[in-house]
């Protein structure tokens, strides 16, 4: 059976009404508000409420002459979860959805005169269109191979969905659209806010769910905008999307200091320039997110293995100068290697006591 269309419809884009509002005007429907900044030929108008706000032109340059209207939009709500936006694939529209996530849908992108969109998060906790025994299904794989740092958070999953009046269309697009989904880093520590373990910004990626096999597949177009704190990349399907962290093993960036370590010379101390103390020891930074450190003699005896912890926050661990057996050791120069995943480097220290 059809379900009954309930919706409101917001104000036609018209050119002529556009100029018909005063600058500071504003239109109210529903929960969304209307408002025109006063610009014909390709202006905007953009409606907000609730966790959604649209953009769409008006007058647009890319319609025919002889229409002087954009069309109009409609919020479809009632029996509708969440409610959805029905669209005209004639005209480009700029939506901005749930916890900062943004979709650039160009003119000609659906293959039907008007269609709906609906911009879910959470689509485990709160399923719109898919099965959330499926999206469970392929968070258990990600964790599986990519361990603990790859678990998805249920806040970082959104369904973007193309709808008609009675069910769901297939995502397809005509036309790229651009999809901009938002990481959390408010004290801009280079983690992921709310992540244990931490998970690094710089190892997030945007996956889409394969629906058919239950498992996450990566975009590699994705990229990272640290400006706005998202990942951005065009699409030609609407489907469920992810941003999924992992393991940071790059081992290039790692180094050690105080180098020469001088705990009793005359720069001893933590501070600049300082050769360091016995209780502070030697550090190292800039680390994998897991991984080994080994230490051993110029001529190739092992002298210490230490752990990098997985998600290890702030990335550095103190060696404190010592072998195996909790000795010091003697005063000379030592070589380390770090190793995480199939990367490493190697590097040289002085110990001089």
């Amino acid at each position: 059976m059809r379900r009954p269309r309930l919706y409101r419809t917001l104000a036609p884009f018209c050119a002529a009404a556009v100029l018909a509002i005063p600058a500071a005007a504003t239109l109210s429907a529903g929960p969304f508000e209307l408002s025109a900044p006063l610009k014909d030929g390709g202006g905007g108008i953009e409606a907000a409420g609730g966790e959604l706000s649209l953009q769409g032109g008006a007058g647009q340059s890319a319609l025919p002459a002889q229409r002087p209207c954009g069309g109009s939009f409609e919020l479809r709500r009632g029996f509708f979860d969440p409610p959805k936006l029905r669209l005209q694939a004639s005209l480009a529209y700029e939506l901005r959805g749930p916890g900062g996530s943004a979709l650039s849908l160009p003119a000609g992108s659906v293959d039907r005169p008007t269609f709906d969109l609906a911009f879910r998060r959470d689509p485990v906790g709160a399923p719109l269109n898919m099965d959330p025994a499926v999206i469970a299904a392929a968070n258990e794989k990600m964790v599986r191979n990519g361990g603990p740092l790859a678990a998805v958070g249920a806040e970082n999953i959104w369904d973007v969905s193309l709808h008609d009046e009675v069910d769901f269309l297939d995502g397809t697009l005509l036309a790229s659209a651009m999809l901009s989904l938002p990481y959390r880093d408010a004290d801009g520590d280079g983690m992921v806010d709310g992540t244990s373990p931490p998970v690094r910004v710089n190892t997030l990626e945007l996956w889409r769910l394969d629906e058919k096999n239950a498992l996450w597949v990566r975009d590699p177009s994705g990229r990272t905008d640290p400006a706005e704190k998202s990942i951005r990349a065009p699409l030609s399907h609407l489907s469920v999307f992810a941003l999924i962290g992992g393991a940071d093993t790059k081992v290039n960036p790692v180094y050690a200091y105080p180098v020469p370590f001088r705990p009793n010379g005359p720069s001893a101390g933590t501070g600049p320039g300082g050769s360091g103390t016995e209780a502070a020891g030697i550090t190292f930074t800039n680390l994998p997110t897991e991984g080994v450190i080994e230490i051993f003699t110029l001529d190739g005896r092992f002298v210490r293995r230490l752990t990098i912890p997985v998600g290890l926050s702030p990335a550095a661990l103190v060696w404190d100068v010592k072998n195996e057996n909790g000795v010091k050791v003697a005063s000379s120069v030592y070589l380390w290697r770090v190793v995480s995943g199939g990367n490493q480097k190697i590097g040289k220290l002085m110990v001089i006591r």
